[in-house]
């Protein structure tokens, strides 16, 4: 009985080692307790990008944000240029090292489009991550960075 047991911990093992971190610690007796870590994928704006390309998306030139842009708020930003769009035009990934900061930031671009049309700008917020675009983006077409930006960061 012991050695079927054993041997059906083995097979599990086996079987789910491709899909996490496995580690043995022997118990006290015969018994062998394991211990599964999912492997978890740390979410980043630079892994939010290579989704945002892998699932098709326009992504232009990709740049690290200056500090006058929240960099006091933020704990990283890039500035994504989406060449349809026209010259220099795209939008902003944030990553915020808190909600409060975040809200903030998407407060002010939110804000900004109340100005008038010419000042409007698409934003999602997932996690501690804010997606700004430039509202001449279509609602279709942001709506497909929205998914893929979901899809990166399960909550």
């Amino acid at each position: 009985m012991k050695k079927q047991i054993f041997l059906s911990l083995i097979a599990v093992t086996l079987i789910l080692t491709p899909f996490a971190n496995v580690e043995a610690k022997a118990n006290k007796g015969d018994a062998t307790v394991i211990t599964l870590a999912a492997k978890a994928k740390k979410v980043t704006t630079n892994s939010i990008l290579k989704g945002f390309k892998s699932d098709g998306l326009e992504v232009g030139k990709v740049s690290k944000l200056n500090n006058r842009e929240f960099g006091n708020l933020r704990k990283d930003g890039k500035r994504v240029l989406i060449p349809s769009l026209g010259k220099d035009n795209g939008g902003r990934l944030y990553e915020f090292k808190n909600k409060k900061d975040l809200k903030r930031v998407k407060s002010y671009y939110d804000e900004l489009g109340n100005g008038g049309p010419m000042f409007y700008s698409h934003t999602h917020q997932r996690g501690l991550f804010l997606l700004q675009m430039n509202g001449d983006m279509s609602d279709k077409d942001f709506a497909k960075y929205v998914k893929s930006m979901n899809a990166a960061i399960k909550k």
